[in-house]
């Protein structure tokens, strides 16, 4: 397969998730108080994907919400 290039702004935030199970994040260089939203989505995100307690719940969510199975 390709590869594939992304362009990201000085305050974009991605996450690219590997075949392999991996994943990559950028996460722009934040001086000061001001965090933007999509910033602190990110890393939340990226934390989240750390966490396999966290990624089960993601996933168990997924599949509720997709299938129409509400508990």
């Amino acid at each position: 397969m390709p590869s594939n290039t992304l362009t990201l702004t000085k305050w974009d935030a991605a996450i690219v998730l590997k075949q392999d199970g991996s994943f990559e994040a950028s996460l722009p260089q934040i001086q000061g108080e001001y965090i933007p939203d999509n910033v602190i989505l990110g890393a939340a995100l990226a934390f989240a994907l750390r966490n396999e307690s966290l990624c089960t719940l993601i996933r168990e969510n997924f599949e509720r919400e997709c299938t129409g199975k509400k508990q």
